[in-house]
């Protein structure tokens, strides 16, 4: 959850999670929607399901892509104001000192934008997060529902599937 310094920080750049909308390659957010929020107090519904789930699954999502790629140490919701292009800000989902890599977490419930690999939107995304951070890698750990049938009948299972963007 979003702190009121990091909402303050939110406003004064342009976010990774901004990128995407900006470029026309949102589902969810059109530049009048990013420029909206940049202006005026305007935030997404704290009591949101999307913004619930993340909060509830996107932590251990992280744990779970740092103990795959074996690292011990993750600095989580790790902020940096790139260097070069200071209009730009990321914060990360976890940061892998050690390593100088990223993993951004995804909770979803349509998996058919990740049936070909991380989705264009989440790749602009991390390579936002990769020019902030100076990095060469972000890990994409996501919670994807996979849909089947069995016995005539509908199921649903979740799978953890991890990419990576470099």
């Amino acid at each position: 959850m979003l702190t009121t310094e990091q909402r303050k920080l939110r406003k004064a750049h342009i976010g990774s999670s901004d990128i995407a909308a900006i470029m026309g390659i949102d589902h969810w957010n059109s530049p009048h929607d990013i420029w909206m929020t940049k202006v005026y107090d305007v935030e997404p519904s704290p009591d949101s399901m999307a913004i619930i789930r993340g909060n509830m699954f996107e932590p251990a999502l992280v744990k779970y892509a740092a103990e795959k790629l074996g690292e011990i140490s993750v600095e989580f919701d790790a902020h940096r104001i790139c260097k070069n292009h200071p209009v730009f800000a990321s914060q990360m989902d976890g940061y892998l000192p050690g390593k100088n890599q990223g993993i951004e977490a995804k909770t979803t419930g349509n998996y058919r934008p990740w049936e070909d690999g991380v989705p264009d939107n989440v790749q602009l995304q991390c390579q936002h997060q990769m020019l902030c951070f100076g990095m060469n890698i972000v890990h994409v750990v996501a919670d994807i529902p996979t849909y089947y049938m069995e016995d005539g009948e509908p199921r649903i299972s979740i799978e953890i599937k991890m990419m990576s963007v470099e």
